[in-house]
């Protein structure tokens, strides 16, 4: 779950980088993708989970 919990994280630092580098429409798609969308959703329920 570490591991995890470090690529997800990175990929947030990452999706916000990138909206102060490119124009914000650019930095919307990638963070509004399906893929990231379900990537988010898994981490946060697992992160609910550890929280109980």
């Amino acid at each position: 779950m570490a591991h995890r919990l470090q690529e997800f994280i990175a990929y947030q630092k990452d999706t916000a980088q990138l909206g102060m580098n490119v124009p914000p429409k650019v930095a919307l798609i990638q963070a509004t993708d399906e893929a990231t969308i379900k990537g988010r959703e898994v981490m946060i329920k697992a992160i609910c989970r550890r929280g109980s």
